[in-house]
């Protein structure tokens, strides 16, 4: 199987493939223009623990490898507070609008809140205001729970998200241009047709005639043809990819005498 078959097979869907190509980049330009606005990524980075000297017995009973454990599950709790709907409600009313609020841990005691909102103003402020929520709920769970966990070295930075209009173009023709190419394939699947020249050599068992063949030696039969007038005759088939279909060409090969073939067009 060569795999010139496929570039063959490329080139002759090539103009379908980057027409239907365009259509879709430019689905993905309106897309972009239509729905993606620039919005600004308030990001905060903190670290959480335990004051040192208010350590429980039971973690000190394990050394400072207890103590660290200790710390390192009790930031996955606060990770897990801003899971809760009510968070980001909160810090919505203290922002004055509604803003989007997600956390993850970075390693250890590290956490890291991302805050989404309109304006590179609201997104800072609505980064504070997450560090100001987080520090009431924090006060709230030491209080109950005889606990003296704090939130260190917070650290506020904004960033802008400019929507990618150019990549959701380039994607948007790619995306295109392979449904074209695989869609295409499986229609001339689904047809009968042959797509690439090994399944011409699959039946007639030879490869094509070259290019500089001398036409005149052979009898040439195209879309249509009588059993008749191909019986005991040496005959070139012209075979057009995406057309011809393959129950055809195996009659060819039953009746034929001696067969060549070469690509239509």
């Amino acid at each position: 199987m060569d795999v010139r078959n496929y570039f063959q097979y490329l080139w002759r869907v090539k103009w379908r493939a980057i027409v239907v190509g365009m259509i879709f980049g430019v689905c993905g330009l309106l897309y972009s223009i239509t729905f993606l606005t620039t919005t600004y990524e308030g990001f905060v980075f903190l670290t959480v623990g335990m004051e040192q000297g208010s350590y429980p017995q039971d973690a000190e009973a394990f050394g400072a490898r207890g103590v660290t454990e200790a710390d390192n599950y009790f930031a996955e709790t606060v990770q897990g507070w801003t899971m809760d709907p009510s968070f980001a409600n909160q810090v919505s009313e203290r922002v004055g609008e509604s803003v989007s609020v997600s956390a993850r841990k970075q390693e250890r005691q590290n956490l890291i809140f991302q805050v989404f909102a309109g304006s590179s103003e609201v997104a800072e402020l609505a980064a504070r205001e997450t560090v100001a929520e987080l520090s009431e709920r924090l006060s709230s769970y030491n209080d109950v729970m005889k606990t003296s966990y704090a939130i260190a070295n917070p650290e506020v930075t904004v960033y802008e998200r400019i929507p990618q209009v150019l990549f959701n173009v380039f994607t948007g023709f790619v995306l295109g241009f392979l449904i074209l190419v695989f869609g295409f394939l499986t229609l001339e699947y689904l047809r009968g047709v042959v797509s690439f020249g090994f399944q011409v050599e699959k039946i007639f068992g030879k490869g094509a005639v070259p290019g500089n063949f001398d036409i005149k030696v052979f009898v040439k039969v195209k879309d249509e043809f009588k059993i008749s007038d191909v019986q005991g005759n040496n005959c070139l088939v012209f075979v057009k990819m995406g057309m011809t279909k393959e129950q055809d060409l195996e009659i060819i090969s039953r009746v034929a005498g001696n067969i060549e073939w070469t690509v239509d067009g």
